[in-house]
């Protein structure tokens, strides 16, 4: 009869949950430092066979206790619980900073609810802090830790506006006060240089506006009738306008000429 898991299988929320309970799941059966890479394959050849017989089955462990939709992250490594194993993580623990500065950003703002015990507040933030370190990088250092603070300082005080320079921060794979301090220069450079186009354009509409309203009655190009001032209108003898704009009852030619 086969062996039924007793823990949820890996879905695409569960996985912290998941790898504690698949690890001891292993370490029962013996094949935990095997596929943890403290056990690596034999050199000598009678013992290779019961190392990989032993390799097959934590592969089949771990593939039995994922969801249908985790399965295909690791189809191609039955045969390899290593590389399964680290599959797994890397779909689902983005170790890049940004993710860090998430986790500790969860940390920072928990606070007590109404109905919670200090025991009970006590085992959130612990879990939180275990999320943490699961986000750290194998080599991760005091050092470094203090150098992405100080960089997560920075981007923690940027206002809404300044959404898109935040998630740019947040995809790099590694982050400094000097990464940060050099898209800060970036982004003023730009947005200094979008303000000048700005100002440039108001200029030019202000002239244009300017130089029509310079053009007589009503701006833009209207002359009214100045062009006309010294011609004498043949029809009613005044001056200002045309014949052909009179106002008065039109006159026979014959009469004009008299």
């Amino acid at each position: 009869m086969p062996e039924t898991i007793k823990f949820a299988k890996l879905s695409n929320s569960n996985y912290n949950d998941w790898k504690s309970d698949m690890q001891a799941h292993l370490g029962e059966h013996g094949l935990w430092r095997l596929v943890c890479g403290k056990e690596p394959m034999p050199t000598k050849a009678d013992l290779v066979k019961d190392w990989e017989t032993k390799a097959i089955k934590a592969a089949s462990k771990i593939y039995l206790a994922v969801g249908q939709d985790q399965k295909v992250h690791i189809k191609e490594f039955l045969e390899d619980p290593v590389a399964m194993w680290k599959k797994l993580e890397s779909v689902h623990v983005s170790k890049k900073p940004g993710a860090r500065f998430n986790a500790y950003d969860d940390l920072f703002t928990i606070s007590k609810k109404e109905d919670e015990t200090l025991m009970d507040l006590s085992t959130r933030v612990t879990e939180a802090m275990a999320k943490i370190k699961n986000l750290r990088p194998a080599k991760f250092t005091v050092d470094k830790l203090d150098k992405e603070l100080e960089a997560m300082s920075h981007i923690r005080a940027l206002p809404a506006d300044y959404k898109h320079l935040t998630s740019a921060l947040m995809l790099l794979p590694e982050l400094d006060k000097d990464t940060v301090l050099e898209l800060f220069k970036a982004e003023e450079l730009q947005r200094t240089k979008e303000e000048q186009a700005v100002q440039r354009a108001a200029a030019a509409a202000a002239s244009f506006v300017s130089r029509g309203r310079g053009r007589g009655r009503g701006g833009y190009g209207y002359r009214g009738s100045g062009g006309h001032a010294n011609m004498i209108c043949f029809n009613c003898g005044e001056k200002d306008h045309l014949a052909y704009n009179c106002q008065q009852p039109k006159k026979s030619i014959q009469t004009n000429r008299a």
